[in-house]
């Protein structure tokens, strides 16, 4: 399972399509928690906490190399070994505390 998640990207951009696990909407477009920010959806007026809980990217292909940057830093923290069931949601067990 750890083999599955380290190659794995939680975004994907081939040409001009965008690939994500999960969805993007106009709360989460350009957005990545910082490290110590368990992930969660970005709550309305999270532009407010640019800087404190959430990174902004301009460009969709900065965006998807700092989603799947979070994910690899996060994987660091996952404890091992690492087992089936997971308790999901499984990204809530992605980052550092």
């Amino acid at each position: 399972m750890r083999a599955y998640l380290e190659s794995s990207s939680l975004a994907a951009l081939l040409g001009n399509t965008l690939f994500v696990h999960g969805a993007v909407d106009a709360r989460s477009m350009g957005l990545v928690p910082v490290d110590t920010t368990r992930f969660e959806m970005p709550p309305p007026g999270s532009e407010a906490h640019v800087g404190t809980r959430f990174r902004r990217y301009e460009t969709v292909a900065a965006w998807v190399v700092a989603l799947n940057d979070f994910l690899r830093r996060g994987l660091v923290t996952l404890p091992l070994p690492l087992t089936l069931p997971l308790t999901l949601p499984l990204t809530l067990t992605l980052t550092q505390p």
